[in-house]
């Protein structure tokens, strides 16, 4: 057995040696601005669906293998009304370290369930 594992090595690794490998770092990897060109704002409007959105904004990077650290620093670009204020408020004090952080963060703010408890809270202070 290990005398065929042998053999079978010795076949398949100067065949692979000479395969064309390219470093990581060599991989070119696209513009995030691009990526994520064609999708709309978000400004955190009552009509906005953030949850939609964020899934646009994901299936964007995902499809051109952008990673976490590109795509939190052109996302502030895809942001405007109230969702940039929020942004900017939260990103001067604790920058998000990760994508699924400010994905959790801005889906927690700007989810339909917490305007209905916002607007219960109003109710109830009257």
């Amino acid at each position: 057995s290990s005398k065929t594992s042998l053999q079978l090595r010795s076949r398949i690794i100067p065949r692979v040696q000479h395969l064309p490998i390219q470093p990581q770092q060599q991989i070119q990897m696209a513009d995030p601005n691009k990526a994520i060109a064609n999708i709309p704002d978000f400004s955190g409007e009552s009509t906005d669906k953030i949850e939609s959105w964020c899934l646009r904004i994901e299936y964007a990077f995902a499809s051109q293998n952008i990673q976490d650290p590109a795509r939190l620093l052109v996302i502030p670009i895809k942001l405007n009304g109230q969702a940039l204020m929020w942004y900017d408020r939260i990103h001067r004090t604790t920058p998000f370290q990760t994508w699924a952080a400010f994905v959790q963060a801005i889906t927690a703010e700007f989810s339909p369930q917490k305007s209905l408890l916002q607007m219960d809270r109003e109710i109830n202070q009257r």
